[in-house]
């Protein structure tokens, strides 16, 4: 079955075995893959409670998802690219700060899209950040819409007292479309806790592929157990065309294809 590469521009990943995590994308390269023209990208990764960020501004080495991964170590970690042609805010312009994901403390988000106007990207950040705490806003480092977007999430959550009290990640999915409400467009939001993940798309396309199991040639038993108890769920956002329902993915591996509109939540297990 012949089926060509799929762009993502964001990609969450929920695993098991971190150290794995490279191999099972590397499996996934022949449909899954960074846009072209990339100039860009960041990412987090929860270790010891908090997320770890890295932002590199230019394109990847080698162009593949796997390569990018490099040795992010947590459980939990977000991904995000961006173009040559995104829109980015006037005032530090091509700044790491304005890369994504954000970060704070034991919270990440990748979020791709959002106005497309620099004039309207410009109202809704300042929409957004409105009435934040200073505590928030202290933290915002750059200048980007989908920053204020992330704060604004944070701020809606402290106030109805999930961040202290947290019980589960459903919380997540009420305060995305209540925050999205501010300015209807389409986005791809990826918000993680470190315990959970949520993937909330609107008019974006993407897609979830699990994992239970690699097939590898180990030579030592104990390695091919290994592979053989790798658990995983990757969360691809921002797809330039809906993900078909079969890809020339290994065994063990399936596909769950979101073609607009998505709210979901991944547990820790």
């Amino acid at each position: 079955m012949e089926v060509s590469v799929l762009e993502a521009r964001a990609l969450g990943i929920r695993v098991n075995d971190p150290k794995l995590a490279k191999a099972a994308l590397a499996a996934m390269s022949g449909s899954f893959a960074p846009p072209k023209d990339t100039d860009g990208f960041g990412a987090a990764s929860f270790v010891d409670d908090v997320f770890l960020l890295k932002r590199v501004p230019s394109a990847p080495p080698d162009g593949r998802f796997d390569d990018v991964m490099g040795s992010l170590k947590g459980p939990c970690s977000l991904l995000q690219f961006r173009t040559a042609a995104e829109l980015r805010p006037a005032k530090q312009l091509n700044s790491h700060a304005n890369l994504g994901p954000f970060r704070f403390k034991g919270y990440a988000a990748a979020i791709i899209g959002g106005p497309q106007n620099a004039d309207e990207a410009s109202a809704s950040r300042e929409a957004l950040l409105q009435g934040m705490p200073d505590s928030l806003l202290r933290s915002a480092t750059g200048n980007s819409e989908a920053e204020a977007f992330f704060l604004r999430l944070l701020a809606e959550g402290q106030k109805k007292g999930f961040l202290e009290h947290h019980q589960d990640g459903n919380w997540i999915l009420p305060i995305v479309s209540e925050v999205a409400s501010m300015s209807k467009c389409s986005r791809a939001i990826l918000f993680a806790t470190g315990r959970e993940m949520a993937l909330v798309s609107y008019g974006m396309p993407s897609c979830l592929i699990s994992v239970d199991g690699l097939c590898g040639d180990a030579e030592r038993h104990a390695e091919r157990e290994r592979q053989r108890c790798f658990r995983g769920a990757f969360l691809f956002a921002g797809l330039p065309t809906p993900c078909p329902r079969e890809l020339p993915l290994p065994a063990g591996m399936t596909v769950r294809s979101f073609p607009e509109d998505t709210a979901l939540v991944l547990e820790k297990n």
